[in-house]
């Protein structure tokens, strides 16, 4: 039996993966959710008031179809709401990009708007304004169905993936703002800050350099800083990882007080001294300026919240750690199939990604007598050393 092992795990590892990248007609489905900044407007010509615009919420899914040029995406599914009630929106259209003489994008929409039908969106080719899959892009009505009345769409939005949210480090190695204005007499430059965010991964590469998107961004300045509040929200990108050199970058679209569009970004670099992912300690600014200017130093980790128990390997969370959990992994990495409801439990090497390793690394446990998972192990529930990726539906342990 021991001589067989390796040729056993060898076959095991590609008929998993011939079974998970089986040939398909289309790519996988993936369930997108709208974040923060997506809004309907609805202007109305005739009518005695302003346009009206509206934060959005939803969900829609894209569908990867064949083309001979890349890349084309059904867009069905499409569920769209204001918090508020006041607009409903429900559809389907088409997504593409082009990387013909330059990268663009390209959306278009069938929507019916509360009452009214046949409302299409569209947009003709546009610069792509963030890495795929987030997706960021402006689509609005013709004029045709109505002159005097047009719905216009921005939205934003990316895979509905686990999601951590993160809180602010304070105090003096903590996180804050700098102001720099050349034109004004500021009484104070730094800022103290506290708050929260949150923080989702929605692609991993081959280097490996993962893709998150930051939302919901809550910064103010603390209860103690003795001059006029700052309040700061907006959204972003963060990417971190490498294969020689772990390197960090962010970029920040930012309201500060009143002031909207403050395009904060740090450029690729490498990570500081002494912090581990998921912690997260980096520095951006504003292009310089002869005007006011804000500067962030963000130094931020997991909140206890996202804390949850698990098993360590146990990628499908069905309480107990066997073949199935490959299987799920290399499902999910390469067939489209539904993604860990617990990261952490899937990140069976506890190495603070979720990518081919962890199946590997599971059937080495399982069959050759490899490594046992890392804290809190296979075999009993229980808390990691500390949260990398977020678990917030593990669902088999009895807490």
């Amino acid at each position: 039996m021991h001589a067989i092992r390796p040729f056993t795990l060898a076959s095991s590892v590609a008929l998993l993966f011939l079974s998970a990248s089986g040939a398909r007609t289309q790519g996988p489905r993936e369930a997108y959710e709208l974040l923060s900044g997506s809004t309907i407007t609805d202007e109305c010509v005739f009518c005695d008031r302003a346009p009206i615009t509206k934060p959005l919420r939803g969900s829609f899914v894209l569908t990867q179809i064949p083309s001979f040029v890349c890349c084309v995406y059904e867009v069905t599914e499409v569920d769209f709401t204001s918090p508020d009630g006041e607009y409903a929106a429900k559809g389907a259209g088409m997504y593409s990009t082009s990387h013909i003489a330059e990268v663009t994008q390209q959306l278009s929409l069938s929507l019916k708007v509360n009452d009214a039908e046949g409302v299409e969106l569209g947009t003709g080719p546009v610069k792509i304004e963030a890495p795929f899959p987030v997706i960021e892009i402006t689509v609005t009505e013709d004029g045709m169905r109505d002159p005097g009345h047009r719905y216009t769409i921005r939205l934003v939005a990316a895979p509905s993936r686990e999601r951590v949210t993160y809180e602010l480090v304070e105090g003096k190695e903590g996180s804050s703002l700098h102001i720099d204005c050349n034109a004004c007499e500021l009484i104070f430059s730094d800022v103290p800050l506290t708050g929260t965010f949150r923080l989702s991964k929605v692609s991993e590469d081959a280097n490996p350099v993962s893709l998150f998107v930051i939302d919901f961004i809550d910064f103010r300045s603390t209860p103690d800083f003795q001059f006029e509040p700052q309040i700061i929200t907006g959204s972003g990108t963060y990417e971190h990882g490498g294969e020689l050199e772990i390197t960090q970058e962010i970029s920040l679209n930012l309201t500060v007080n009143q002031s909207p569009d403050r395009l904060l970004s740090s450029g690729r670099g490498p990570v500081p001294d002494g912090v581990a992912f998921p912690d997260i300690s980096i520095d951006c600014e504003e292009p310089p300026s002869d005007f006011v200017r804000y500067s962030l130093h963000l130094v931020a980790r997991p909140g206890k919240g996202n804390v949850e128990q698990f098993r360590r390997a146990d990628a499908n969370a069905d309480g107990k750690t066997d073949i199935s959990d490959p299987v799920s992994i290399l499902n999910w990495l390469f067939s489209g199939g539904p993604a860990p409801p617990c990261l952490d439990a899937a990140d069976s090497n506890a190495d603070s990604r979720t990518d081919l390793t962890d199946a590997v690394f599971t059937l080495l446990y399982l069959f050759q007598g490899g490594e046992t998972p890392a804290k809190p192990g296979p075999a009993e529930c229980g808390f990691p050393d500390k949260p990398l990726l977020g678990c917030q539906a593990y669902g088999a342990c009895e807490q």
